[in-house]
């Protein structure tokens, strides 16, 4: 399993091969999160949560470029009062903290006026996460991760586009679902966290 110096082991050699390539950029990216997740019998996208990473890219073509982020990224759920009152779940609140790796493949389109950069860019990639800190508290206030603590390792999948207004600033929104089920107990129904982000990101 890989570790947090495995992390910084894995940006780092990302920084160091876009140093290499012709074109790259580092950039800072910041915004709020929308989680759900999927398995805890609670509906509704009912946590929000916070994004900041930072991260470099590097122009494959006129078109294309690949980025690498190191981030903290927090994901969750939380019952509504209608939720608990009916029982459905046996959660009240699910917080998970994660050191996050996303490697994005981009595609740009809609030069500028003056041809220095494309207003839109459309990314896919997969993102790898590593917990630093779980909550999981039950409806009648027990502690729930003692009963099944989350993993410590997970993959997601992701995509999604920026509107990109000048060379150094772009927003945008993304998806992020998992693909492996993030509690250590299997269980006839386990997790899948899901997301919805706003990002704000600034080129260097």
């Amino acid at each position: 399993m890989m570790t947090t110096r495995g992390i910084l082991l894995l940006v780092s050699l990302g920084i160091a091969v876009a140093t290499q390539a012709q074109t790259f950029a580092g950039f800072l990216e910041v915004g709020p999160n929308l989680n759900q997740v999927q398995g805890d019998e609670l509906a509704g996208w009912n946590n929000l949560g916070g994004f900041v990473g930072v991260g470099v890219y590097t122009d494959f073509s006129d078109r294309w470029r690949g980025s690498l982020t190191i981030s903290f990224s927090q994901y969750g759920a939380n019952a509504t009062s209608r939720e608990i009152e009916l029982q459905r779940s046996i959660y009240d609140k699910i917080s998970l903290n994660y050191v996050a790796v996303p490697f994005k493949v981009h595609y740009m389109d809609w030069l500028s006026e003056d041809e220095t950069f494309y207003k839109l860019e459309f990314y896919a990639g997969a993102e790898y996460l590593r917990l630093i800190s779980e909550e999981a508290v039950g409806i009648d206030g027990s502690d729930l991760i003692a009963i099944n603590p989350y993993r410590q390792n997970g993959v997601n999948i992701l995509g999604g586009a920026y509107y990109v207004w000048s060379l150094k600033w772009a927003a945008g929104l993304n998806y992020h679902t998992s693909i492996t089920p993030m509690q250590q107990r299997a269980e006839e129904r386990n997790q899948f966290l899901k997301q919805l982000g706003f990002r704000l990101r600034r080129t260097f």
